[in-house]
């Protein structure tokens, strides 16, 4: 009887050593657990943070891009108009001016 006593107290003694080994390994993982979650929450974060930017410059570069088309479309209005005027002058005779300045003396002398 004896001896199965001391049989079942080194059992126990050596389940307990294994038992607090593995608390020890358990209360390690648990911690390494802990600093995974957190280094998961700030990636989280950041991501989420750059996704953001990354919406603000796609709106940025839309906006831009529709205030360039509306320049665009104002520049060619403005050449068209620019053509037209000058289409409309080169058809002017050039004798027109000499021909204001002679109806403007002929105005003046009746007076």
């Amino acid at each position: 009887m004896q001896t199965e006593l001391e049989s079942v107290n080194s059992a126990f003694e050596e389940a307990d050593s294994k038992a607090t080994i593995l608390s020890k390994q358990c209360g390690t993982l648990e911690a390494q657990l802990a600093d995974s979650q957190e280094i998961l929450q700030e990636e989280t974060r950041q991501k989420l943070a750059a996704q953001s930017r990354v919406r603000q410059l796609e709106e940025a570069m839309e906006a831009a891009q529709d205030q360039l088309e509306e320049e665009e479309e104002a520049k060619k209005a403005l050449e068209n108009k620019i053509a037209h005027l000058n289409a409309s002058v080169s058809h002017v005779p050039e004798k027109s001016d000499t021909g204001l300045a002679t109806a403007f003396e002929s105005r003046k002398a009746h007076r």
